[in-house]
């Protein structure tokens, strides 16, 4: 159920006109009864405006690129954790 609530999470921020500052695995948070994912990104925008917050397109490509490497930083914490599972020889 992660597995899918983690890319359906991904597909959706990818196309959402949020402008997210931080992400990363530290405030992505499991809503286990609900069976999806949070982030949580601080409260409040910064004191001067961004070029995110005046163009969607470069928004979206934000978000594309920061979940881009959410994903693969989940991949390698995922690949690590099974090595480290494996039996020793």
């Amino acid at each position: 159920a992660e597995q899918a609530a983690f890319t359906e999470f991904c597909c959706w921020l990818t196309k959402a006109p949020l402008i997210v500052r931080d992400l990363s695995v530290h405030n992505l948070v499991w809503h286990e009864q609900g069976q999806y994912f949070v982030v949580i990104d601080g409260v409040g925008g910064k004191a001067r405006p961004t070029l995110r917050s005046f163009s969607s397109r470069y928004n979206l490509r934000s978000n594309r690129l920061k979940v881009e490497k959410l994903q693969r930083r989940v991949a390698g914490t995922l690949n690590r954790q099974q090595l480290k599972a494996l039996p020793a020889h």
